[in-house]
């Protein structure tokens, strides 16, 4: 059993990757435009796809800035459950994903919610969900958002929400 959904797993990661290159972009499309900083009382608003593995946001955030993140009234599938950047969703959807607890990406955030990380790797994700106030930056690096499931299975999401972000220092 655990053999065949391992076959599985690895058939839709190959179909997740190859379907960003059939729709003709390449993963580091967007790596041309220049991340920039936001001032204090600044804000930002930007576009999340929920079938990307990360979402560039462009934003430069540095180590120890605060910032404000609001995602709210909206909602994004994974498959065809609607689920709210909170991670808010039917109770048959949360029962079922429990089966696959081990494969989501930010093990503490429930599935689907927005999820924010400054860094190349998902160990310092931190949850945005619909929105997060006054949270102290730990490392400096660009913001990458994403709905928080399994690797190899951004193929059926669908949707996108929209984030704004604000500096408060």
């Amino acid at each position: 059993m655990k053999l065949r959904f391992l076959g599985l797993f690895c058939l839709f990661t190959a179909l997740d990757s190859s379907a960003v290159h059939a729709a003709g972009r390449s993963p580091s499309a967007d790596a041309c435009e220049a991340p920039r900083s936001l001032r204090p009382g600044q804000s930002a608003c930007v576009r999340l796809r929920a079938s990307e593995v990360a979402n560039n946001t462009h934003l430069l955030l540095r180590a120890g800035e605060v910032y404000d993140f609001r995602c709210d009234s909206q909602y994004w599938k994974d498959l065809v459950a609607k689920v709210s950047p909170a991670g808010d969703a039917p109770a048959a959807y949360r029962a079922y994903m429990t089966l696959f607890s081990c494969l989501k990406r930010c093990p503490h955030a429930p599935w689907f919610a927005l999820i924010g990380k400054t860094t190349t790797s998902d160990d310092h994700c931190f949850l945005i969900g619909s929105g997060l106030v006054a949270f102290k930056v730990q490392q400096t690096g660009v913001l990458r958002c994403f709905a928080n499931d399994a690797l190899g299975f951004y193929w059926n999401n669908s949707g996108e929400v929209y984030l704004t972000v604000k500096r408060r220092r």
